[in-house]
């Protein structure tokens, strides 16, 4: 026989039976978005301390809403967004004395509290969107 007969299949297989095998899938390199999300809700966890949702019963709601907004972005396919409205959406805020402001008051960074060389620093950062460059 010659080798151009050998490598023809025999006459009683078709030629879906000769299929070459399937290259593997980048699919089953793929992380499950439930791991993801579960990963990223843990070191948000770690990262924020509990003092920042607030206290008692809101403190919870509103980590437990960061947590769902987390698994919705962890969710989103290629070319869905999600707003910061969207993440914010559901936060209560806690009234306390320390954070009270007027309610037709908007704050600015450079506003008192702010210890003098970190407004120095934010003053000249800002100056550089009017064009002149501080060397300071």
């Amino acid at each position: 026989m010659s080798a151009i007969s050998d490598a023809t299949p025999p006459s009683n297989t078709s030629k879906l039976d000769v299929l070459p095998p399937k290259k593997p899938s980048m699919m089953s390199h793929a992380t499950p978005t439930a791991k993801v999300s579960a990963f990223c809700r843990a070191v948000l966890s770690h990262l924020i301390p509990l003092e920042f949702w607030g206290s008692g019963e809101i403190a919870r709601d509103n980590e437990r809403i960061l947590h769902q907004n987390v698994n919705r972005f962890i969710e989103l396919r290629r070319f869905e967004a999600m707003s910061l409205h969207q993440v914010t959406q559901g936060l209560k805020v806690n009234k306390t004395s320390s954070h009270r402001a007027s309610s037709n008051t908007i704050r600015s960074p450079t506003s008192n509290g702010l210890p003098p060389a970190l407004k120095a620093k934010l003053h000249s950062l800002t100056s550089l969107k009017d064009g002149s460059y501080s060397t300071n």
